[in-house]
Formats: C-alpha cells, structure tokens, sequence
C-alpha cells in the first residue's frame, strides 16, 4: 500500500473461526453498504470475507492483532502493546478521520493505538454481561472512557451497560461523561436474501424434508450461553408431549467430537428418546429456508446483544419466542412480532410456544408484522445512512 495513501474511514474487525458469526456479519454488511466512504480495513485473518471486500473494491490489510488472547500474563502484555503500535503506525500513515472496531476484542488489540495516534474510535460492543467488579469492571471503564463513542445494537444494550458498570453510583459529572457517550444502531439485515419465501412455506418444508409437522427453529454456534442443552432438558420433553409429531432443528456449527457444548445435546436427546423430534442440521449456507419454513423460531440464550437469529427470522416473516435477553422486549414486544418471557423459566417460554402453535392468526399477524420491522429498522440503507450520519458528527468534533 502506498504511504500516501488516504482513507476516510479505518475498521479494525476480527473474524473468528466459526463458520457463523454474528459480528463479523454485522460489519461486512456495513462494510458492503457504506457507498460514499474510501474504507480500509484491517482484519486478523484472511477469509472469504476479506476476498469478497476487496471485491468490492475496499481495501483490506490483514494483521494478527488477535494474538494476545491466546497467551497470559507478560506475553499477552507485549502482543497487546506490538498489535496497538501497529495499529498506531498504520493510522499515522492513512491518516483517517474516523476508526470503528467492530467488538471490543479489536478495540483492545488495534483501538487503543488509534486513539493515541490522535483519532476518534468507535468502540462497537456487541454483547451483554453480567455486573461487573473489581479489576474487570475497571478496564472495562478505561476502554470505555478511551473511546469517543461507545456503539451499542439496541437501547436495552445501552440501559444493560449502564447497569453492569453501576453508572448511578457514580458523581453527576463522571456519570455523563459515560452516558454521553453510549449510543446504538441496529444491524443490517439483507431483504435480498432474508425475506419471507416466495413459493410459500409448503414448498420450503417439502424441500427441507420436515412436512407439516410443527417446525420449531434454534439458529446459534454450540456455545454454553446459547443454552441449547438447557433447552433440550427443561422445554423439549413437554413440548412432545404435547405436540407429538414437533420437530426442533438446531441450525449452526455441530462437530460433537469438537465440541463438549454439542456433544451434550446429542447425548441428552438420546436419553430423552427424542431423536425423531431433533435434527442438527449443522452450519447452512441457506440458513433463511429453515427460518422460512418454521412456525416459530426460540431464542433461549443466557445473555445477547442484539440477536441476528432473531432479526434474521422476523425478515423471514417468522416470530420468535425469547427469553428477556438484552434488545427482545425492545423489539419483539415493541413492535409486536413475537413473546419474551422471563429469563430461564422454561415454563412459560413452553406456554408461549404451545400459544402461537396453536393460534394460526396470531402468529400470521405477528410474523407480517416482523416483516415491516425488519424492513423498517434493518434495511441496508437505513441503516447505513445511520453510520454515515454517525461518522461524520464524530469526524466533525
């Protein structure tokens, strides 16, 4: 790359090694949509998303700057300062007017160099967590506090942050100073490929071989705090029981050799002879056909930002039944395209199943409903302008 060469915006974004990601998604489609901006990108791996920027003509720098999370200690110290002065050195050279890290992994590997090189970082975060104490919550203030501003993916994501770093103890002035800086922007979700299907349900069911059967979707990576083995413990059985012939597809990574998370689910289906009523279909490429072909899609995670299962599935004019997760009620409830129940009471998320089962209008109403919101909040160029408007305020201070 030229040393003369100028962008106006600098992304740092990390690519994991799962096959689905939601961040990742989340800043491609950012990336892809952002027309007036000369963007560079810098990422921590080569994938088939960096090749299909640079077909869009961005540019991309690949750097490692992830490699502090796989050590401890002194080490991790020295790749956190090797990964920062790279970044710094990189942003002194294409001088940009605004940085956006696309989680707080980039903002700590490359964000920080950034900001010290004397430009304005947006700090995306796209999780919830647990409050905070101690040394944990201290850095976490300091990332915070080093950021111009802290990008959150729903209002509940702002109000959760808030709570988990105990903002209301704090002095008027410090209380601000961090409030002032939080906002949010919904992700994009793209209608060309989300939407609800064009032959109808009975074509897309016929060809994922599920019939008529009632068709209950669970779209997430095998992780513990995706709660699937939870799930398939406390909520499966009932719902068998009462609904003999349902069908629960788990769709996202399922290697059981790999993965303990996975390996418990097929383990605890088979003890629970519940092998007729489960697929694991594993990852999909057309993941939107078993969100078109299911009646209702769950999401019964411990904790989430802004879930993609769940804007994903409301494009595909499929409502979803959520635990109170950062952004559901804002969402699903706010605009009547789906039911959140309190967190972990698998008894009520089995009653707000059975209920739009088995009330055909309900869930048509709410599932066109969650079609306008989809278009309305997550449409490319909506939310795309949201970013321009974003950048250019920050880029203007």
């Amino acid at each position: 790359m030229s040393t003369k060469e100028t962008h106006d915006l600098t992304i740092f974004a990390t690519q994991s090694d799962r096959r689905a990601d939601g961040g990742e998604s989340s800043i491609s489609e950012i990336v892809t949509n952002l027309k007036s901006t000369s963007t560079l990108v810098l990422t921590n791996k080569e994938t088939s998303t960096s090749r299909l920027w640079r077909e869009k003509g961005i540019t991309v720098i690949t750097h490692p700057f992830q490699k502090y999370l796989k050590v401890d200690g002194l080490r991790r110290a020295r790749e956190l300062v090797r990964s920062n002065y790279y970044a710094f050195k990189l942003i002194r050279r294409v001088s940009p007017k605004v940085v956006h890290t696309n989680d707080r992994a980039a903002f700590r590997g490359c964000g920080i160099g950034a900001r010290f090189a004397g430009v304005p970082v947006v700090n995306n975060v796209r999780d919830t967590h647990p409050k905070m104490r101690g040394r944990r919550r201290a850095k976490t203030l300091l990332e915070f506090a080093l950021s111009e501003v802290v990008l959150t993916l729903s209002q509940e994501m702002c109000e959760c942050w808030a709570e988990t770093l105990r903002y209301d103890a704090f002095p008027l002035s410090l209380r601000r100073f961090f409030l002032e800086k939080m906002t949010y922007i919904y992700s994009i979700v793209d209608p060309d490929r989300f939407h609800p299907p064009d032959g109808g349900q009975k074509e897309v069911r016929r060809d994922l071989e599920v019939g008529g059967a009632p068709l209950l979707v669970y779209v997430a990576s095998f992780h513990p705090k995706k709660r699937q083995l939870a799930f398939i413990q406390n909520a499966l059985p009932d719902l068998v029981d009462q609904h003999p012939e349902t069908i629960v597809a788990f769709v996202g990574d399922f290697v059981p050799s790999q993965n303990d998370q996975a390996h418990a689910c097929q383990r605890a289906v088979e003890a629970l002879g519940l092998n007729k009523n489960v697929r694991f279909t594993g990852y999909r490429d057309d993941v939107e056909r078993w969100y078109q072909a299911a009646d209702l899609t769950v999401l019964a995670s411990e904790n989430e930002g802004l879930a993609r299962s769940m804007i994903e599935s409301l494009a595909c004019g499929t409502p979803v039944v959520s635990f109170d997760v950062a952004s559901a009620s804002e969402i699903l409830e706010g605009h009547n395209c789906g039911l959140v129940v309190p967190q972990g009471n698998y008894r009520e998320l089995r009653t707000g199943i059975i209920e739009l089962w088995e009330d055909d209008s309900l869930r048509t109403t709410m599932g066109r409903q969650g079609t306008t919101t989809a278009r309305t909040l997550f449409s490319p160029g909506t939310v795309a302008r949201q970013y321009q408007t974003l950048y250019q305020r920050i880029a203007t201070r």
